[in-house]
């Protein structure tokens, strides 16, 4: 990996290129102005975050570094992005969308001036930069509100980039300074960047061309003082993950050693043919318990191993080959599930800076085709401008299935099978729109898919209570517990059943373990109406 990019003789400057990269990014998602939130993290994140509720204040701003639990996260400047967002719009969802889009656009136009100083090679950056702009799996990470934290992550990621191709190229303390700088604050914003020291590693190899020019004991010494950071960010999301209960204990060390090299083979699947893109996509071992994994996973390593082979003897004569398989597996380390959050056995969120090295591979390599072989030139020209435009075509069909809750959990129920959440979602949106027999169907079906799904047993208690089916409210109740047993609301929600079936003593008892499980509960109005409901049985005995 020791070629290194050049640029071109008499190349023209490019200083309208991240404008136009900017103006298609954001053309591109203008539309989710006018979407809503989704009840999926939204409310929690922002429209009912009650830390957030006052908009950026002091105590906002003191909670943001300080929480550890709250939505399983430690990522204050994501926070404080979200508080402005309420300072500044008043709660309303459209302009915040199109917060979202300008992030985007301007991560594009950022991408392409820092892969432009690392690689001095314009026609590549552009069109990595134009296939990071309008790929349909960063749809997930712009249509949502929630996921502002990917947008802000790729703002430090690529500033990071752009400063490290300028020490890289004049090395001094300053100037690694400011990728520390970088650093930091994409790690305040997603943790996920705790891999860039070893993307920069790679990055010295191509395009770079440090390794044979540097000491090695120099080039790992910069790193290491930037992996300080990354550890600590580490613990604190261990931290937060482990004391929010979002590390999934259901899943043993082989289940999630399994899927790794599956989830990789699926996001490079996802990125070749964006059709069937979900919001939530159900972990095998938990959608199908005992089914036999093994000799799919080790055809997956095979695989992955094949590929990496290949890009390695051709890395004298295609060195961008290997750095784009080394950006690509590394950058999903933090997020292939060797450590397991909630249920899902990937993410498209979790694609969106790790496809830039093969997006960069590709395009570089097309040029390099092009240049060995100038009768091939005009037409890899139209078939990269065609490959842009399928792309935004594309996204632009997948930003619709965002617009609101039903649509976006509907499209996943389609796309995927089992799929527990989406029904869960969907119970809840009909619902709350007075459909109780159409959620009721939806929250069954959830627990049928994943036994032992608490918000799915807790949902169908309601349900059947609103139905005044008694019995099988209480079991449901009954099985909610069994999965979650200090949970508060579903003990209040016991009570009421155990109160309706003339059981006073054990509504009294639920309740106040109700209470001394979830001590919030007390300001609660069922509280009230529930004990005005057990002084008037004892009255009237």
């Amino acid at each position: 990996m020791a070629a290194r990019a050049e640029p071109a003789a008499g190349e023209p400057r490019a200083g309208w290129i991240p404008l136009a990269l900017f103006a298609l990014a954001f053309l591109l998602y203008a539309r989710t102005g006018s979407f809503g939130f989704v009840e999926y993290d939204d409310p929690g994140y922002v429209r009912d975050n009650p830390h957030l509720a006052d908009g950026l204040t002091a105590g906002s701003v003191a909670w943001a570094f300080t929480s550890t639990a709250y939505q399983y996260n430690w990522h204050p400047l994501t926070w404080l992005a979200h508080a402005l967002d309420l300072e500044l719009f008043a709660g309303a969802p459209g302009p915040m969308h199109l917060v979202n889009a300008g992030l985007h656009a301007l991560n594009a136009a950022l991408l392409f001036v820092a892969l432009l100083a690392l690689t001095r090679m314009r026609g590549a950056s552009l069109l990595a930069a134009a296939q990071f702009a309008v790929h349909p799996l960063r749809v997930e990470s712009v249509a949502w509100i929630s996921e502002r934290k990917d947008l802000l992550a790729g703002t430090f990621f690529a500033l990071a980039l752009l400063a490290y191709a300028r020490h890289a190229r004049a090395p001094s303390p300053a100037r690694l300074a400011w990728v520390a700088l970088a650093l930091v604050a994409g790690l305040m914003a997603k943790p996920t960047l705790v891999t860039l020291p070893l993307l920069l590693l790679v990055l010295d190899g191509w395009p770079l061309g440090r390794l044979g020019r540097a000491p090695w004991r120099r080039l790992v010494a910069e790193k290491l003082v930037l992996l300080a950071p990354c550890v600590a960010a580490s613990a604190l999301t261990l931290v937060a993950q482990e004391s929010g209960g979002a590390l999934n204990d259901r899943l043993d060390l082989g289940a999630r050693l399994a899927q790794v090299p599956l989830a990789y083979l699926a996001y490079l699947a996802k990125a070749l043919w964006p059709f069937e893109l979900a919001v939530f996509y159900p972990h095998p071992a938990l959608a199908e318990p005992g089914s036999a994994r093994v000799m799919a996973a080790l055809g997956a390593v095979a695989l992955l191993v094949l590929l990496v082979a290949l890009a390695w003897r051709r890395r004298a004569r295609a060195p961008w080959e290997l750095a784009g398989a080394l950006w690509f597996l590394g950058v999903l380390v933090p997020m292939i599930g060797l450590v397991q959050v909630g249920g899902m056995a990937l993410a498209d969120r979790y694609a969106y800076l790790s496809l830039v090295g093969p997006e960069l591979a590709l395009a570089t390599g097309g040029f390099a085709l092009a240049r060995a072989r100038p009768a091939l030139a005009r037409p890899l020209a139209v078939g990269a401008l065609v490959l842009v435009l399928a792309l935004a075509a594309r996204t632009s069909h997948q930003q619709g299935v965002w617009r609101d809750t039903r649509a976006l959990f509907a499209h996943a129920l389609a796309v995927t099978e089992r799929n527990w959440v989406a029904h869960l979602m969907l119970g809840q949106a009909l619902g709350n729109a007075g459909d109780n027999e159409g959620a009721l169907a939806h929250f069954e079906a959830a627990r049928a898919a994943l036994p032992g799904f608490f918000e799915a047993e807790l949902n169908t208690g309601k349900a059947r209570y609103a139905r005044r089916e008694l019995a099988e409210a209480r079991e449901a109740f009954e099985r909610a517990l069994a999965s979650r047993p200090t949970s508060g609301e579903a003990r209040l929600c016991l009570a009421f059943v155990l109160q309706q079936e003339g059981d006073r003593a054990g509504a009294r008892r639920e309740l106040e373990r109700a209470l001394g499980d979830e001590p919030a509960l007390k300001s609660d109005e069922r509280v009230k109406t529930l004990r005005e409901r057990l002084e008037a049985s004892e009255e009237g005995r």
